[in-house]
């Protein structure tokens, strides 16, 4: 039973790995600047491709995690009273809610800490709004 949700848990992966891309917009290529004919890069690019793939990995987690409380919830539903099964749903819940947990606190920190980078004078780095930042030392993006 381990192997075989381990073996699920990793398709699934593979599978959100594949297809999430076709979710994000063409223009949210991680590096904008620095090739042929553009500009170069400055320290407010680098934070921005940061901050987009960590709003990657965190909507993949977030995504298997969902999968995971919904799996947690069969599991119970199905169980018919069987005792391990219930204890096993209840600890994939349980884990699921962690991880939802451990997401949001580590998402708290990294967007924190962009943003107090921002709102520091000299880094030409402007904060719209939470989460979100533009860089103010080139007027043409």
């Amino acid at each position: 039973m381990k192997n075989s949700s381990r073996t699920i848990f990793f398709c699934v992966a593979i599978v959100a790995l594949v297809f999430l891309p076709s979710f994000f917009p063409a223009e949210a290529s991680i590096v904008s600047c620095g090739r042929t004919g553009q500009q170069m890069c400055t320290l407010c690019d680098m934070i921005k491709g940061i901050k987009i793939v960590i709003d990657y990995i965190k909507n993949i987690a977030i995504g298997l995690g969902l999968l995971a409380f919904s799996v947690g919830g069969v599991m119970y539903a199905v169980s018919a009273g069987d005792k391990g099964l219930i204890d096993s749903a209840k600890a994939v819940m349980r884990n699921a809610i962690t991880g939802f947990l451990v997401i949001f606190g580590a998402w708290l920190i990294v967007n924190t800490t962009i943003d107090y980078l921002g709102t520091q004078p000299g880094m030409n780095i402007h904060v719209v709004s939470w989460g979100e930042f533009e860089c103010t030392a080139n007027p043409n993006r």
